[in-house]
């Protein structure tokens, strides 16, 4: 099935190269709709101060379980922009990861949000990351909702940052969203439903070596719905900043030229001697480009 079709909404001109904004198609968006997918309304927990934001916990549950997420908010009544970050899977796999960013943005007048994501789905998580990553999407979707309902966010002026699997379900977070105005991509996959089947990136040998041939086709069709390629196309109403690896344990150099290529609207790209968590240079520039496209 080919997803990239034709849908003629409107266009403008970024750069040289003119670019047609769309909607994703009901093939994609419907993959994201569960009968079970209701969540509950987010409640507050807890409430502190953290350098010049106020830190509000919020918890709820959906159909992948109890959920949690954290606003930070910059002191003032005036309503600030705000920034959801989502975070990576594995070992790096920490919600609260980057609030110490959030502090420093906060510091800037830019609110922050911070999303725990489910990882799996079930006992056998491999068998399941489609699953996963549409009720991660979900999940950030119903925090966002909460969060433009603050006094303190401008729901208007809204950024995403995605850590690899974050990055996955920012992706169809923007996509999905048109009031969303950047998104930075930290060490994305690109389209791992096709390059796991033959990168020797040593975390995908391992991964593939996994399964068994019965499952390992299933696991990868349920994985290409998600992938980042097949949704970067329609976030072409957000500007688009690609922090690279070049050590990268998942990603090959030539998936994050397909996934750059597949960037449609104003993009910006580095690449840092790095592993997938990347480094200091690569936090000092997510923070400068945050700043000055937010404000």
């Amino acid at each position: 099935m080919n997803y990239f079709v034709q849908i003629a909404v409107s266009c403008w001109v970024v750069g040289a190269v003119q670019v047609h904004a769309a909607r994703p198609p009901s093939e994609l968006t419907g993959h994201l709709t569960s009968a079970g997918s209701q969540s509950a309304a987010p409640q507050a927990k807890a409430s502190s101060a953290r350098g010049n934001a106020k830190e509000i916990e919020i918890a709820w549950s959906d159909d992948a379980g109890a959920a949690r997420a954290w606003l930070l908010t910059p002191s003032g009544a005036k309503k600030h922009p705000l920034v959801v970050f989502l975070h990576a899977e594995g070992a790096s796999a920490n919600a609260r990861s980057f609030v110490e960013e959030g502090v420093l943005l906060a510091g800037d007048g830019i609110a922050s949000l911070h999303v725990e994501l489910p990882l799996s789905a079930a006992a056998n998580p491999g068998a399941n990351d489609g699953v996963a990553i549409a009720q991660a999407a979900r999940r950030a979707q119903h925090a966002l909702a909460w969060a433009r309902s603050q006094a303190g966010v401008n729901g208007e002026r809204v950024g995403v940052v995605g850590h690899r699997y974050g990055a996955m379900v920012g992706t169809i977070l923007t996509a999905m969203d048109t009031k969303i105005d950047a998104i930075a991509l930290l060490a994305p996959p690109g389209k791992p439903s096709g390059w796991l089947q033959v990168s020797e990136r040593p975390a995908s040998t391992r991964l593939r070596e996994s399964y068994d041939k019965s499952s390992w086709g299933p696991y990868l069709y349920g994985l290409a719905k998600f992938d980042t390629e097949v949704w970067m196309p329609y976030t072409v109403h957000a500007k688009a900043f690609f922090q690279f690896a070049s050590q990268d344990d998942w990603t090959t150099t030539m998936e994050q030229v397909d996934l750059w290529r597949a960037t449609k609207g104003a993009k910006e790209r580095h690449t840092y001697e790095a592993d997938s968590n990347l480094n200091d240079e690569a936090r000092v520039a997510r923070l400068a480009w945050l700043k000055r496209v937010m404000k």
